[in-house]
């Protein structure tokens, strides 16, 4: 009933053009439904398949919070340890009073690096360090801790503490402590190569570095991205890769069995609607349906790109879903997975 139900959902965006991307359901680690719909690439009629590589925005972030709690893990580092205490290029006033639980949970005050420096210097943007300069200049926009407020910045702080501390870049650190441990082959996050057939190009109907909408047919996004991926988003992953990462997180591969339950432990409140929470762990959006049952995953969007891991652990299920269309083309499909298992369940 719930594959029916879900596959006519998904039939009907696909149709309206409000869908082109990738899903994939498990269910107790069996695959239990499977779709895909559009285009890869418009130009060349190559079709989204379930290989297609797509760029999943924020869900990076899943990534760098799992690094630094392996760090702590390893005793390199207190999530209450200043910033100050690694980084040196950012100003004394500021690193002296923030720490990195501030960080991990968007409670830190930086501003975007989605600025103008973005925009001129997009094209030469190759390191963590690059990144830092795009705002490390810019005065905080709220003292740490006072509140949350969703930070890609902070998460390439993160990215750079993790540089200072193992002495790898930050990309090395990834590949070989995250990727590899979860038997990850797709992800990347350098220079997309967008001949390759399995790489899905992001088609967006905003103007260009603008969340305003535009009339017509959608545009390219490749004008719009840098050489590479920060910690707080933008790599490139498939369904397949984004599953095995999570099977290897709640399975304890990436990290033992309490800091896995810290990492997934909800820390700030980020908003309420009905009868759910929706919290901030360390690198983890958390939803909270009450009666210990909780949703952990990550979104992600970008011009041209959306995206969403979600796994419900009591149920058995994780969904992954992953678009090269503007939000809320995968948010709406996870969104209606979520309140079909939810409501047979009921």
């Amino acid at each position: 009933m719930v594959k029916d139900l879900f596959l006519a959902f998904l039939q009907e965006q696909a149709n309206k053009d409000l869908f082109s991307g990738t899903v994939l359901v498990i269910k107790n680690r069996e695959k239990f439904f499977e779709y895909s719909s559009g285009f890869a690439n418009q130009e060349k009629k190559i079709l989204n398949a379930f290989n297609s590589i797509f760029n999943i925005g924020s869900i990076d972030k899943v990534f760098t919070g799992v690094a630094i709690a392996q760090l702590a893990q390893a005793n390199k580092l207190s999530f209450q340890d200043k910033i100050s205490k690694y980084l040196s290029n950012i100003s004394k006033e500021i690193a002296e009073k923030m720490t990195i639980h501030h960080v991990l949970t968007h409670t830190e005050g930086f501003a975007s690096y989605f600025n103008k420096k973005y925009i001129s210097n997009r094209l030469k943007i190759h390191t963590i360090d690059d990144y830092l300069e795009l705002f490390i200049d810019e005065p905080l926009l709220f003292n740490p801790g006072e509140k949350y407020q969703y930070s890609n910045s902070g998460y390439v702080v993160l990215g750079a503490i993790i540089e200072a501390i193992t002495g790898r870049t930050y990309y090395e650190y990834i590949k070989e402590e995250i990727f590899k441990k979860s038997s990850m082959r797709e992800l990347k996050h350098f220079d997309p190569d967008f001949s390759d057939s399995k790489l899905a190009i992001g088609y967006t109907n905003r103007k260009l570095h603008s969340q305003d909408v535009i009339e017509g047919p959608r545009r390219t996004n490749t004008d719009e991205l840098p050489p590479i991926a920060s910690p707080a988003g933008g790599g490139f992953s498939n369904c397949e890769d984004l599953y095995k990462f999570s099977q290897a997180l709640l399975c304890n591969k990436l990290l033992n069995k309490k800091m896995t339950q810290l990492v997934l432990t909800p820390k700030v409140l980020v908003g309420k609607k009905d009868d759910t929470t929706l919290h901030y762990g360390y690198g983890f959006q958390i939803l909270d349906f009450g009666d210990g049952h909780f949703r952990y995953g990550h979104a992600g969007a970008f011009a041209g790109a959306n995206a969403r891991l979600d796994m419900y652990p009591w149920l058995g299920y994780t969904i992954v879903v992953l678009s090269n269309y503007d939000q809320p083309a995968a948010f709406k499909v996870a969104n209606e997975f979520g309140r079909l298992i939810l409501k047979k369940t009921s």
